[in-house]
């Protein structure tokens, strides 16, 4: 018997609390190095913060936040029946809930999803690839929903803070067209954009 939808979302939340992607990623060193913040400039109307000199030192910072006693106290308390009411409302879920990776390097082949779904592009250190994987693994004609931080700062961990309005977001995903944007309550986050990946390989 498959267990209750709140069973389910129990274990999809627990690395929601934890702000790592929602959409299964878990952050982790790539096996492959890459090249440091101050040999890449950030996108337009984007600005990376300072003190990550290399991917190394953009990993510990996030994962200091997991290790952080007093939000790992309000993760489980009263954060947890608002965030299952809220994530409830739009996803219906099923395992395997999380699957060890980057966001940056997505490890799935091309064109493996219909949906996608983050609320955590502010801790991209590398927006420009943070939104190169969303369209490299979703299928011609899927759907892609963010929701941003564009007129307030992000969260202390953030790796970015977006200063250019939607259109310094939009800018980032080249192959695909905007379905819609509106105002949102979404944690600290407020603004939720939707992207519709066009026809034809995105390279």
């Amino acid at each position: 018997m498959n267990p209750k939808p709140p069973t389910i979302l129990k274990y999809l939340l627990i690395p929601l609390f934890l702000s790592l992607p929602l959409f299964l990623f878990l952050l982790q060193t790539p096996s492959t190095p890459t090249p440091t913040l101050r040999h890449r400039r950030p996108p337009a109307g984007i600005r990376i913060r300072p003190g990550y000199t290399s991917y190394a030192t953009y990993i510990n910072r996030q994962l200091n936040k997991t290790q952080n006693p007093k939000l790992r106290r309000i993760w489980r308390t009263r954060d947890w029946d608002r965030k299952v009411r809220v994530f409830s409302q739009f996803f219906q879920l099923s395992p395997p809930l999380v699957v060890e990776g980057d966001f940056h390097a997505q490890p799935f082949g091309d064109e493996t999803f219909d949906f996608e779904f983050s609320n955590v592009f502010d801790h991209a250190l590398y927006p420009e690839k943070f939104a190169r994987e969303i369209e490299r693994t979703l299928r011609p004609g899927g759907v892609c929903t963010l929701h941003v931080a564009v007129s307030r700062r992000a969260d202390k961990y953030s790796a970015n803070d977006v200063f250019g309005g939607v259109e310094a977001v939009v800018g980032l995903f080249k192959g695909s067209g905007v379905v819609y944007t509106r105002k949102v309550d979404g944690f600290g986050l407020d603004t939720e954009i939707v992207f519709r990946k066009k026809e034809g390989r995105i390279r």
